[in-house]
Parts: C-alpha cells; structure tokens; sequence
C-alpha cells in the first residue's frame, strides 16, 4: 500500500496502534498474567484494609469493651474455641453492615475484605456463628451495657432527654395464625395423611426389600416422619393456645402473639427502646410479647437508671404509655420528671366537648354538661385491656340542647362518654405537656427514638426477626442496639481524629 507521493506506507501490526508521524510502539493493553501462574508474595493482613478504614475504629473501640459475661458461658476443655470477643465483633460489624443471617456471615469472611482483616482471615462456619448468637444472648446484656458507660465517656450520653418509644417487629412465622378450628382441620388432614402413607408403606414392602440392599427394611419412610412431626407441632400449638386461652397462634413460632404492624397483623413482638437525644445513643432495650404500650414505661426507665446510675433530667413518651400503672409510677417516683403526651386532637375534634368539659358530682357518680343535661353512670366498658366507665345522657336532654352540634357525632341521639379509672392523673400530665417545657420536649423527642428505628429497620434490614422465640428476637434486637451504638462511637471517634489532624483540636 503507497500513499498519495506512491510511498510505502506503514501497517500497524496487532496490538499496535496509529500516532501521528508514525506508528506507536507502544502496546495498548496491558498483559494479564495466567491464572496458573505461581508467584511468590509476603502479604500481611494488617494491608487489607486502609489505615482510615471505619473497621479498625470499631476494633478499637470494641477492644476497650468487657467480655467477662460471654466468656464465662465457655467451660473449657476439648477443641479450644473461637474467641467469644471476636464472635461478638463480627456480629456487630455484620448488623452495621446489614447482614443478619450466619450464612452469609460466614461468606463475607472468604469474600470481603472489612471481614476477612477483622476475623484474622479465619474461616468460621455458619453453625458456630448462629451457635454463638444463640448461647450468648444473656451476655450480650453486659456487652450492651459496656457501650453505654463508653458512650458516657465519650460525652455522646448527657441524660438530658430520655425518649421512650415501641416498634413492632414480624417474627420469623408465617403471616397467617391459626384458630383452634383450623388447628383441628390441619391435625384431621395429617391423620388422613399418615393412614395414607402407612397404606403405601405395606403395598410397598415386597419391592423395597429387592431394593434396600444392605437396609434392614423396616425404616420409618421420610415422609411418613415429616407427616407425625408435623403433626407433633400442631397438638403443641393447639394445647398452648387452650392454656394461654388465644385466640389465634402461629405454628411455626407459637411464642409470638398477634401484633398490629406496618405490615398489617401478623405474630411478632413488641421492642422497647430508650433513646437519649443528644446523639441518638440507646441507653436501654427490651423485647416482650406485650401486644400495647400500656404497661412498659416504667420497666425501661428503672433500666435506663439501672444502666447508667444516673436519673436522667426528663423522660418523653407517647400516648401509648398513658396507662394506670404508669401515671400512678410516675406519681410514686417524684424525682423523675417525665412528660407521657396524650393523643394529638384531629382539627375536627377540637371544638367537641369531653368529660374534662363537665362537671363531676362524685355523690351521685354523675356528670352535668354545660348545656345543664346530667350523664349518668351505665356500666364499665374495657378497650385496649382498659376499663373505662360508661356514663349516658338521656335522649330528651339532648334533642333540644343548644349545644348538640358540638356533643354529638353524625346519627348519635345522646351523648355517652367513657371514663378511665385514671382521669384525675390524665388531668394533671395534660396540663404538663402543655406547658413551655412540655412543647420543647415534644420537638425534641420527634427526632430521637423514631430515627434510631428507622435505622435499624431500613440500613440493618430489622424488618423481622430470624430467630424464632422470644429469646432469640431479644438478642437480635440487642444486637441491633448494641450495633447503633458502635456505630456512633465510630463516627465520633473518626470525626475528633480528622478535627485533630486538621488542627482544630477534638
């Protein structure tokens, strides 16, 4: 090939590629060496991970933490096992990760490298991960508690503001509970179902005996075995629903009750958590089978004192907690300054009269309304496991009053209101959150608690639990805590180390 004066040109060969004034000689692409290539490397596990890597934070600030608790739940004695400190690591840093099953925990320590430099590169299996998460659950209660006096220490904690709040979490269940009615409809099926196999069994002696080799013959045939297993666990939950008088009951994890969720109803549990709003720091959790609020407030509190021996300045909780146990606790504790906000009033139900609108004549047990009618007393009425009385007008009282259209609702021809037991205290904690102070500690719990259930539940994928049982929900909402913790501590200390580098001192 000539160019346009009819000289030789030049072709670039493979691999080459054109420039101006000649050809490149250099190549275009790098070589790759073979996969069978052997190559001789000093490699340390310290370079696996960056000096700044958020990791070897949480190794250091883990490291500074007490596990006397989970080590003494190992005797000793046989094959020496995995330290119970580094177990509790990569668990903690898996939650932060979002990764909450054994397996892939166990995955992550042959694949990413934030696992592989904090297990030291060993390889743990899945059973001794979920063995371990299993067994230690009362001693995570002391590794929980170690993070509260770091984040004290560390002036993340100041006790200022307490928020108390509950979240609702699905068990590892089916979604669909089971009455008795059906629990017996399943249990005949099962019935019909073994006969059947039991059935095929004995046809099919003859032809398995050719087949069986060196079996003895008589083995119980797998699915006969799953048939009366499943049975078993049927008659289980059907006596533990007539002995705890349920209504409903999930097979697969009978401890779980009946909760309302984002989800719908499903069985799971109800997780309490105590939040202090300096930094979003949990300074006390629980995990119950409770289906309400009413009756945890004081449990949480007594374990925020328990915790961090201090009595914060002021607790905040909704109106889920406006209970009779918990306002005559609070009234007992004087020394705790704590604001149980009732319920927002719609903007359609603010010009509505209410009980606290009339007057009380505690001789005659009746109620005289500012349009002169009397209410008086019906019977008691339980909502929410509430007794509640129940006091009624007369229906000539109402149909002339002056007053209907802010008494009544749509159809209704009298009024009727229903008294809790506690109205007198409701009185006095309403007139609280009204106050200045009570507004600020509104504002401020609003973006305490629900923000750290908000983490747990959208970055750590707490949406429901693995474990089934209530003790097995409470360690992985323990974790879950324990995890948000860390995690502050981490950012806390990386952000002093980057204002000390910079010179701007902690």
């Amino acid at each position: 090939m000539t160019d346009l004066f009819g000289q030789p040109t030049q072709t670039p060969a493979p691999g080459q590629r054109r420039r101006k004034g000649g050809i490149c000689r250099g190549k275009r692409f790098m070589e790759v060496a073979g996969r069978e290539q052997v190559s001789l490397e000093i490699r340390c596990v310290d370079d696996m991970v960056p000096e700044d890597a958020p990791v070897r934070v949480l190794a250091d600030v883990m490291d500074a933490i007490k596990y006397s608790a989970l080590e003494a739940k190992y005797p000793g004695g046989g094959r020496p096992a995995y330290p119970p400190d580094l177990l509790c690591k990569l668990w903690v840093y898996a939650f932060m990760r979002g990764v909450r099953s054994a397996r892939e925990l166990s995955r992550r320590l042959e694949t990413d490298l934030g696992f592989m430099w904090l297990a030291g590169e060993l390889r743990i299996d899945h059973a001794t991960l979920s063995d371990f998460r299993r067994r230690c659950g009362g001693g995570l209660k002391e590794v929980f508690a170690e993070t509260v006096v770091l984040g004290v220490e560390a002036g993340l904690v100041q006790l200022a503001h307490v928020a108390i709040d509950g979240t609702k979490i699905a068990a590892h269940s089916a979604r669909r509970m089971l009455t008795g009615e059906k629990l017996e409809s399943a249990m005949g099926r099962l019935d019909r179902k073994i006969e059947e196999l039991l059935a095929e069994a004995d046809e099919a002696d003859a032809a398995e005996d050719a087949a069986l080799g060196s079996s003895r013959g008589d083995e119980i045939p797998e699915k006969l075995r799953r048939a009366e297993g499943r049975r078993a666990v049927l008659k289980e939950a059907k006596a533990r629903l007539e002995r705890e008088k349920l209504d409903r009951i999930s097979v697969t994890d009978p401890e779980a009750p009946l909760q309302k969720t984002q989800d719908g109803k499903r069985a799971g549990y109800n997780c309490q958590a105590a939040v202090d709003a300096t930094a979003g720091f949990v300074v006390a959790e629980t995990t119950t089978v409770a289906q309400h609020d009413h009756n945890q407030f004081i449990g949480v509190a007594e374990a925020v004192v328990e915790t961090t021996g201090v009595v914060p300045s002021e607790f905040s909780a909704d109106s889920g907690y406006q209970s009779v146990e918990t306002l005559e606790g609070l009234e007992a504790r004087p020394e705790w300054n704590a604001y149980v906000f009732p319920q927002p009033v719609p903007e359609a139900e603010k010009h509505r009269l209410t009980y606290n609108d009339m007057e009380y004549d505690a001789e005659t047990d009746t109620f005289r309304c500012p349009g002169e009618g009397v209410l008086a007393f019906g019977k008691v009425v339980t909502l929410r496991d509430l007794p509640k009385r129940e006091y009624r007008a007369k229906t000539r009282m109402c149909k002339g009053c002056a007053l209907r259209g802010r008494c009544l609702k749509g159809k209704a021809s009298r009024r009727t209101i229903l008294v809790p037991p506690h109205a007198e205290l409701l009185a006095q904690m309403r007139g609280k959150t009204s106050s200045e102070a009570g507004k600020a500690a509104r504002q401020l719990r609003k973006c305490t608690v629900e923000r750290v259930f908000g983490v747990m539940k959208a970055q750590m994928g707490l949406r429901h639990f693995l474990l089934r049982g209530l003790e097995g929900a409470g360690v992985e909402f323990r974790l879950a805590a324990i995890a948000t913790n860390i995690g502050k501590l981490v950012r806390h200390r990386m952000a002093c180390a980057a204002c000390a580098e910079a010179g701007a001192g902690p």
